[in-house]
């Protein structure tokens, strides 16, 4: 069976301390999953709400690792 591994995070260009994450484990070929991603701020953790944050000044990227159990 193939699992996957997917990070996705966010920098906002608005203001660099502002960083968004979400992790999803052990994703099973073809399934979905859903889940909200979190904006912090580096230097002490503070919640974020993303409502607050323009979305033209976010930029996402992605790392996905495939492993055969």
């Amino acid at each position: 069976m193939i699992w996957e591994v997917l990070n996705i995070s966010a920098d906002y260009s608005g203001y660099s301390d502002i960083n968004g994450m979400v992790f999803f484990e052990d994703l099973a070929k073809g399934t979905t999953q859903k889940q909200k991603m979190e904006f912090s701020t580096f230097k002490d953790d503070k919640h974020i709400d993303y409502k607050t944050l323009k979305p033209e000044l976010l930029t996402f990227s992605y790392f996905k690792a495939v492993r055969d159990k």
